[in-house]
């Protein structure tokens, strides 16, 4: 089972971002807004996170992963991108079944009321009361035609809602593919034993999509 608590949460927030983004896209802020935890917490994980990755670049003795390793990191992070994508792609789904349905049901509210109106028009009440009906039967559908007109809106909106998230989707799936390029001519690079006293150079960051 699953942990559901903060740190855990933010744990697997962190590696979202790392496998769908890369290591640029971590950030306090951005973990925090995807763990949904308070700003201390996603502190000192993104800190650990840090530390841990300057300690492995800094190390004279540390070994590169193994084929073994790094074909189960590549497995892990297919496995979170489609997870990530197939929950963004579910809630989106979901969201537009709602307000759909939604217009659905004020469209068949609408008909049904406008029938009403017409009936009560034909049958021309005299009496105050049929009057009074007829005047509030009026006043709902009026309500209803602006609820209508609103659902609609909202409809288109989340439409757009829609696309732009289909871009940006289709962006990560740019950037993960960029930054899988850089993964494998690092992990294919064979690595060379520093000599005594040598100067460790600086760890290579993954380079930009946009470069």
């Amino acid at each position: 089972m699953t942990s559901s608590t903060p740190r855990a949460r933010t744990e697997r927030a962190l590696a979202d971002l790392l496998a769908t983004e890369g290591a640029q896209a971590i950030t306090v802020a951005r973990v925090r807004a995807t763990a949904r935890v308070d700003q201390a917490l996603a502190a000192e994980v993104v800190r650990q996170w840090r530390d841990t990755r300057r300690t492995a670049a800094g190390d004279p003795a540390f070994v590169p992963a193994t084929a073994e390793e790094t074909h189960a990191f590549e497995a892990l992070r297919a496995v979170i991108g489609q997870q990530v994508l197939a929950g963004r792609a579910h809630q989106e789904n979901t969201l537009q079944q709602v307000v759909k349905a939604a217009t659905e049901d004020a469209d068949q509210a609408h008909r049904e009321l406008a029938e009403l109106v017409e009936k009560l028009a034909r049958e021309q009440a005299a009496t105050a009361e049929a009057r009074a009906l007829l005047a509030q039967a009026n006043a709902e559908l009026a309500a209803l035609a602006t609820d209508n007109k609103r659902l609609r809106h909202q409809l288109h909106t989340q439409q757009h809602t829609l696309e732009v998230a289909q871009s940006q989707a289709a962006e990560a799936r740019g950037r993960l593919s960029v930054f899988e390029q850089w993964f494998t001519q690092q992990t294919t690079h064979t690595p060379i034993t520093p000599a005594p006293h040598a100067i460790i150079p600086p760890e290579q960051t993954p380079p930009s999509p946009t470069s």
